[in-house]
């Protein structure tokens, strides 16, 4: 790369570029995409989901999810089912108002033809910086249909699980991003698509660290599914109070060992679902 960007911005460019070099590559067989933040970055092995793609990142919010869905529209002529990663803080959580992440979202709408503008002044000059240098960029790296074993790093158990659960908290009053789940679900009728919502399994101590029941922390996911007229029904995949994910499965607070016996079941879950079983 011959323009100098920030650690981040490069790291974003090298990851993406490599998913979406997969993802033109393998275009017509993919029938299901996964979307979403690092939850489903880490978790979801589309080897035990057939003929499926993860397209989730690091710090993706559901408006970067939706422009993904609709990248992925134009690109995948045999989409059938959307899997969307839900996370405690997703209603709430703005990529671009992120003091650390905020750039990685002028390497997805670059990459993928989002077509974002900012008036945060780091993200226009970030955009400004590398706009069409990677039309045409390709990356090979090992993997398999966008899932990434190695190369992914956890928090540090130093950073303490009231902390990151209260990270994840303070967005979870807030609806103002569910709007674009509204639009991926809005989308998907048009399209003829199935949308799947994933919440994702967190480790014992967070659960215990957020003290609320699922019901309590997703009411305005379940609020929109029940209240709402949107026209179709989304079923929700449920493993945040799932068990059966013990505390071994997990790298950290949240994330599940890509390589682990936890994404492993979790996909096979989600494929299962996607076949028609329980």
């Amino acid at each position: 790369m011959e323009i100098e960007v920030s650690p981040l911005l490069y790291k974003s460019i090298q990851a993406l570029a490599a998913k979406r070099t997969m993802l033109k590559r393998e275009r017509n067989v993919i029938e299901t995409i996964a979307i979403g933040s690092s939850h489903g970055d880490f978790g979801f092995d589309p080897r035990y989901c057939d003929n499926s793609f993860n397209l989730c990142y690091r710090s993706l919010d559901l408006k970067h999810s939706f422009g993904l869905y609709n990248y992925a529209c134009n690109a995948l002529p045999n989409l059938k089912n959307i899997i969307v990663f839900y996370s405690a803080f997703s209603s709430g959580f703005s990529l671009e108002r992120s003091i650390g992440e905020k750039e990685i979202s002028v390497a997805v709408s670059e990459l993928f033809e989002l077509g974002f503008a900012y008036d945060d002044k780091v993200l226009r000059e970030s955009a400004d910086k590398i706009k069409d240098h990677f039309n045409d960029y390709e990356v090979d790296v090992g993997g398999k249909r966008g899932f990434f074993t190695a190369g992914k790093g956890f928090l540090s158990e130093s950073i303490g699980v009231e902390a990151r659960s209260s990270s994840h908290m303070k967005y979870n009053s807030n609806k103002e991003f569910n709007l674009y789940l509204a639009k991926i679900i809005s989308l998907s009728k048009k399209m003829g698509h199935k949308v799947y919502v994933v919440i994702p399994p967190v480790r014992s101590d967070y659960r215990k660290a957020v003290g609320k029941d699922f019901e309590s922390i997703f009411s305005s996911l379940l609020e929109l599914k029940n209240d709402f007229d949107l026209g179709c029904d989304f079923p929700i995949i449920n493993f945040y109070s799932d068990e059966g994910f013990v505390d071994s499965y997990f790298g950290d607070f949240d994330h599940l060992i890509p390589s682990g016996d936890g994404a492993r079941l979790l996909s096979l879950v989600i494929g299962n679902v996607l076949k028609g079983g329980d």
